[in-house]
C-alpha cells in the first residue's frame, strides 16, 4: 500500500507516474522534515534513494538521523555559489531567502532570524549526482524559485519531472510567470497545477504526461500518513472514504445482482433439464407404442380374388 505524507499529495502524483520505476532517485530541494509533509517519505519506503537539500540546521539534522542512506547537503541554492542571507521562521515551513517575503511574516506576527548561511547553484548539485537518472526534483523555496532554477546554468542534466511550488507562501496568488521560462527554455513541458504546485515534464519523456492530468483518485489506491492534520488534507480523506463507500455499495449491489442473475440462471437449467427427461420419457413411450403397433399388424395378408 502507498501511504502519502506530502501536504499536497504531490507523493501520490508522482508515484503514478513513476511506481514503474524501481528503486529510483530524486532531489528534494527544501526537503524540510523526514516526514510531516515529506513528497519524498513514500518514495524512501519503497526503496527510493536521494539528496536532500535543507539548510535549516535542525531539519538537516532530522534527515541525517532518519535517513543514514541519504544524502543531506545542509546549504542553500541560489543563482551562484557564496553566501546568502537567510531568513528562518523556527517550527514552520515558512523559511525563506525572500526579505519581502520574510518581511511579510515577521508582520504576521512570526518569529524571524536573520543568518547567513552557504549556498550553491543547482548546476553543482547536477554534477555530483547528475550521472544517473533523476526522476523527480521538488523545489519548495518560499519564494526564491527564479533564482534556484538560474542555477541550473549550462547543466545538461534533465530530471524526468519537476514540481515547483508555485504560490506566495500562505495564499493562492501564482507565481509560474516569473520562473517558468527557464523550464521551458530547457524543453520541459507543463503537465499539471494543483493549486499549490507545478508539474513540468522533460521533452526526453513524454510518456508520463498522460499520468499526470489530474490530481489523487480512488483509483490510486493510496492511505494517509496518520501525521496528516491539514485541514483541506483531512477533508480530502473524508471525500475519498465517501467514495470508497459508495464504490463498495455498487459492488455489493452488482454482486447480489449477479447472485440473482446465477440462482435464475441455475433454476432455467434445471427446468431444461426436466423438460429434456420428460422429452426422452415421451420418446421412450412413443418408441414403445409404435413396437407394440408394429407387432399387431399381421405380417403377410393372403390376397384372394
Amino acid at each position: 500500500m502507498f501511504v502519502s505524507f506530502a501536504q499536497n499529495f504531490e507523493d501520490v502524483l508522482l508515484w503514478r507516474a513513476l511506481k514503474h520505476i524501481d528503486k529510483g532517485f530524486y532531489i528534494d530541494i527544501g526537503a524540510q522534515h523526514p516526514e510531516a509533509d515529506s513528497v519524498s517519505k513514500a518514495f524512501y519506503d519503497h526503496d527510493w534513494r536521494g539528496v536532500h537539500v535543507e539548510p535549516i540546521r535542525p531539519y538537516a539534522d532530522l534527515l541525517r538521523d532518519h535517513r543514514p542512506d541519504e544524502v543531506v547537503l545542509e546549504v542553500a541554492l541560489a543563482a551562484e555559489s557564496g553566501i546568502l542571507t537567510f531568513y528562518n521562521i523556527p517550527e514552520t515551513g515558512l523559511s525563506t531567502a525572500d526579505s519581502t517575503i520574510a518581511e511579510g511574516h515577521w508582520h504576521q506576527g512570526f518569529t524571524v532570524q536573520e543568518i547567513t548561511i552557504p549556498c550553491i547553484p543547482l548546476s553543482d548539485v547536477f554534477a555530483r549526482y547528475g550521472d544517473r537518472d533523476i526522476h523527480w526534483v521538488k523545489i519548495d523555496v518560499e519564494g526564491f524559485e527564479l533564482a534556484v532554477l538560474e542555477g541550473w546554468g549550462d547543466s545538461a542534466v534533465r530530471p524526468w519531472i519537476v514540481v515547483v511550488e508555485s504560490t506566495l507562501p500562505n495564499t493562492q496568488i501564482d507565481t509560474h510567470e516569473i520562473w517558468e521560462a527557464q523550464l521551458l527554455e530547457r524543453g520541459y513541458t507543463p503537465a499539471f497545477f494543483d493549486g499549490l504546485n507545478r508539474y513540468y515534464v522533460a521533452e526526453q519523456h513524454p510518456e508520463l504526461l498522460e499520468a499526470l492530468q489530474y490530481g489523487p483518485t480512488v483509483f490510486d489506491q493510496f492511505a494517509f500518513s496518520p501525521q496528516v492534520t491539514h485541514t483541506y488534507t483531512v477533508l480530502f480523506r473524508q471525500q475519498l472514504n465517501l467514495e470508497c463507500e459508495r464504490a463498495q455499495q455498487v459492488l455489493d449491489q452488482e454482486r447480489d445482482r449477479a447472485q440473482q442473475l446465477e440462482a435464475a440462471w441455475n433454476g432455467a437449467k434445471q427446468q431444461i433439464e426436466a423438460l429434456n427427461r420428460q422429452e426422452q420419457a415421451l420418446q421412450q413411450t412413443l418408441a414403445q407404442e409404435q413396437d407394440r403397433v408394429h407387432a399387431s399388424i399381421p405380417s403377410q395378408v393372403e390376397y384372394r380374388p
